[in-house]
């Protein structure tokens, strides 16, 4: 629902909010859509120049723990303790100021477990770092890929959680393919093998591929307002999921932009810890709200110490987007959002006009010309 309009803004700062628990609950299936909580109701249009303030960070961290996680990455360790590290290294400086929450999946630990638990192993809350790292220690790889039963949980519980001054996220981290989706044809599905290649997934669906559905589950979310930023753990030189990865980051509404993919490649420790550190700064310093978001036929300006910003629905090089529109979520995009972040003394303002007032604008402009011209003819006639 983005729109091209101009716009102004006042800001300073940067964020954060939330509760913590933990512990995997009792494995259950999760497949039917989530999403029928229905959208909260919409900021409403006031004319005028709008303040914004800092959004405070929700992070739902959705953290792929099956069996092939337990594999070696970039060294003696598992990608599992390599992504509990890096979280344990990107997220303290945040713990304060960023609400963070974590579902683990596959809640079961048997080859083809795919149950995910109805709720969050973590719900998010300030100060949760440390027992996000605890909950990873406690809980080993194991079971199959559930991704689109975990969007739909992550997603709903962020929904369920939806606050004025709260922007929402989920951040999915995974190292394969999409599975569990028994309504697939195990003869004509593509199914994918331990050495990257594709086989007969021999008359079990649940091996499939289940990329198309994962993909429309992260879209189904980034509508409601909860977008996906897409972690993608790889051997270097292997690109086996490349291409689903790179669907289901354009669908979350985050992908890499001038980059060649559009999800956050990890190849290597440093690789994830710099992916992860990238998200953070974005989630929690470039995501501001205001009070006011224009109507159909109104307009937004903003305005970043005085000058103009561009407006950039995919992402840019500077400027701003709509996070979410319907809630006044604006995100600051490349050079604006690293200004933003290194200075909490940038003054960002939003002029936003309404239908109503555009219209009586335009009118009140139309009656000064009307009466401009009629002193002018009235002057005319006087001189003759």
């Amino acid at each position: 629902m983005n729109r091209l309009v101009p716009a102004a803004l006042i800001v300073a700062g940067v964020v954060a909010s939330c509760a913590a628990r933990t512990g995997l609950p009792a494995p259950e299936r999760s497949d039917a859509h989530a999403f029928d909580a229905g959208p909260d109701e919409p900021v409403g249009c006031t004319p005028g120049d709008i303040p914004l303030f800092a959004a405070t960070p929700e992070v739902m961290f959705v953290l792929d723990r099956s069996g092939s996680m337990r594999s070696a990455f970039d060294g003696p360790h598992s990608r599992w303790q390599v992504l509990r590290d890096a979280l344990a290294a990107t997220l303290p400086p945040v713990d304060g100021k960023m609400a963070v929450g974590a579902l683990l999946f596959p809640s079961g630990s048997s080859n083809a477990d795919c149950t995910v638990a109805p709720q969050a192993n973590l719900a998010p809350a300030l100060g949760n770092v440390s027992a996000l790292v605890s909950l990873m220690q406690a809980n080993k790889p194991g079971g199959s890929t559930p991704t689109a039963a975990a969007i739909d949980v992550a997603a709903a519980l962020l929904l369920d959680l939806r606050a004025a001054s709260a922007a929402r996220a989920l951040v999915l981290a995974t190292d394969g393919a999409p599975n569990c989706n028994p309504s697939l044809d195990p003869k004509t599905c593509d199914c994918p093998t331990g050495n990257g290649g594709s086989g007969n997934c021999h008359g079990d669906a649940e091996r499939c591929l289940d990329d198309v559905r994962t993909v429309q589950r992260i879209a189904a979310a980034f509508a409601q307002g909860i977008p996906t930023y897409v972690v993608g753990i790889a051997d270097a030189g292997d690109n086996t999921f490349s291409k689903a990865l790179d669907a289901m980051a354009q669908a979350g509404g985050r992908p890499l932009v001038n980059a060649p993919t559009s999800y956050y490649p990890a190849r290597s420790a440093s690789d994830l810890d710099a992916a992860l550190a990238a998200i953070r700064n974005q989630v929690g310093a470039c995501t501001y709200l205001t009070t006011s978001v224009p109507d159909a036929s109104g307009s937004i300006v903003v305005t970043l110490d005085g000058q103009t910003l561009p407006f950039a629905p995919d992402g840019g090089a500077s400027g701003w987007s709509w996070a979410d529109e319907s809630n006044g979520e604006i995100m600051l995009d490349g050079a604006t959002c690293t200004a933003a972040a290194a200075d909490a003394g940038i003054t960002l303002v939003a002029h936003v006009t309404c239908g109503e007032d555009a219209g009586a604008d335009a009118e009140a402009g139309a009656d000064a010309d009307d009466a401009s011209d009629a002193d002018e003819t009235s002057t005319d006639g006087a001189g003759d």
